[in-house]
């Protein structure tokens, strides 16, 4: 029983010791988590920029294909994709220009918008163009 229980005791010691290390976080993982911390904050914070684009491009394609079925004017056209600009938080001074070759309908959107950063602002220029054959 003497040389059991000091393997008990022993292997008892160990795991408490393990636990108590398996709590701290080392030095060198520091880092990691500095960068993981990075990672998910410029993700958040160019996320929200990122989607309105894409939004707003999928909503002028689909402004562009129902104005060319449907043969709008040009200033109807850019009439609806300026409401769709303000209901997907674009800025004010967005510019959008709409024309009109035959059944084809081309549509640009541009606009500049600022990703605040922690020590610094970085501009987010979109200048994206939209055509619509009207097949």
């Amino acid at each position: 029983m003497g040389i059991d229980g000091r393997r008990f005791q022993q292997s008892n010691h160990s795991r408490a010791r393990g636990a108590r290390a398996r709590g701290r976080i080392s030095f060198s993982t520091l880092p990691l988590l500095a960068l993981a911390a990075a990672f998910v904050y410029i993700t958040v914070v160019t996320l929200p920029p990122y989607v309105a684009q894409l939004q707003m491009r999928r909503a002028t394609e689909e402004v562009l294909r129902r104005g060319a079925g449907q043969n709008l004017d040009t200033a109807d056209i850019r009439a609806q994709l300026l409401e769709m600009a303000r209901e997907h938080g674009l800025p004010a001074e967005t510019v959008i220009e709409v024309t009109r070759d035959g059944r084809s309908v081309t549509a640009r959107v541009a606009y500049a918008r600022n990703i605040n950063l922690l020590f610094r602002s970085w501009p987010w220029q979109v200048d994206m163009r939209v055509v619509d054959l009207g097949i």
